[in-house]
């Protein structure tokens, strides 16, 4: 008998891997939804509104819900752009990872954290 947990699990597993060949959309839409997802350029969210203002060397708190740990690293990655219609390229951002506060690179592993640390 299988739990309705496990089939969820399992369908999002498929198309996380097998339709999005693991890619990720922005602040967590799904990579198969259609164009403009809702927090890329053009999208719901995505309107230009400039909620804060950083400096360099400044150290800023990230705050990301996790639901579901499948192990690996967060990285967050920022680059300048001034054109909200226009999503910023990957090779931009590559440019740009933040690094974490302590020091330790720019990929912060959650392999083996539970939900809530």
């Amino acid at each position: 008998m299988f739990s309705i947990k496990a089939i969820i699990s399992v369908f999002l597993q498929q198309t996380q891997w097998n339709i999005n060949k693991g890619k990720c959309g922005v602040c967590g839409d799904p990579y198969n939804a259609p164009h403009p997802r809702d927090h890329e350029a053009g999208g719901i969210y995505g309107n230009g509104i400039i909620t804060g203002k950083y400096k360099s060397g400044q150290i800023l708190e990230a705050v990301v819900e996790m639901t579901a740990n499948h192990n690996g690293y967060l990285e967050f990655k920022i680059c300048p752009n001034n054109d909200i219609t226009k999503e910023a390229p990957e090779e931009c951002l590559d440019k740009y990872p933040l690094e974490l506060a302590e020091g330790e690179g720019t990929k912060y592993d959650i392999t083996g954290k539970g939900k809530g640390t």
